[in-house]
């Protein structure tokens, strides 16, 4: 079964913006909030051992997962962030859509 590229660059900001080498990236399913399964490869013949994914030296993450709604939690060093509702693959382009315009119109 095909499964659906998240990529990312991570980035801290103190009194300057700069990369995040190693940050660590672990996806939830936003629904159920379980643990999502992650792999290597498009295909899905390699799964990533765990539920969490580091970032390169440059701060670059890419995992693979099936089709789905994720909250993605990124930890650098003391720093934490959350991704709520993000959505992977195509056919949630339109999910993704309504998630965008209901924060909108929530936080205006």
């Amino acid at each position: 079964m095909t499964k659906y590229v998240f990529q990312q660059s991570a980035f801290s900001a103190d009194e300057a913006v700069s990369v995040a080498p190693y940050a660590s990236f672990t996806f939830t399913d936003s629904a159920t909030g379980l643990a999502a399964s992650l792999w290597e490869d498009e295909a899905g013949t390699v799964p990533i051992t765990g539920n969490e994914v580091l970032a390169d030296e440059h701060g670059f993450v890419r995992a693979y997962l099936t089709a789905g709604i994720y909250d993605v939690a990124i930890l650098s060093g003391s720093m934490s962030k959350t991704l709520t509702d993000v959505a992977i693959g195509a056919e949630y382009d339109a999910v993704a859509a309504a998630v965008a315009a209901a924060s909108a119109s929530a936080s205006a």
